[in-house]
């Protein structure tokens, strides 16, 4: 296993991945389009690191809660988001951590 190393970029698109709960929706944004930036992370880390833990909060959580309560779908989708950049952002930060290499 060998370490790869983030720079600037990828250390602000954890961080406001994982804090974008502050500005719902918006920090996501801002936190994809960092990670979308980055040359760190392949197109599969990206794809399992945004839209895959958005689409996990959702069903996994949205979704019943919003069965459960009939209430609106756009305030559990935002809330979706809000949940789904912090478990995307742990996610990346593991895949930032440690890369397997085959020799």
């Amino acid at each position: 296993m060998t370490r790869r190393r983030g720079g600037r970029l990828e250390t602000a698109a954890l961080a406001v991945l994982a804090l974008g709960w502050l500005l719902p929706g918006i920090g996501w944004l801002v936190g994809a389009c960092l990670v979308v930036a980055s040359q760190v992370w392949s197109v599969r880390e990206k794809l399992v690191g945004l839209p895959a833990m958005v689409l996990l909060a959702l069903v996994g959580w949205g979704v019943p809660i919003t069965v459960q309560t009939g209430s609106s779908i756009v305030p559990t989708v935002i809330e979706s988001l809000m949940f789904g950049g912090v478990f995307g952002a742990l996610y990346l930060w593991r895949r930032l951590r440690v890369e397997r290499t085959d020799f």
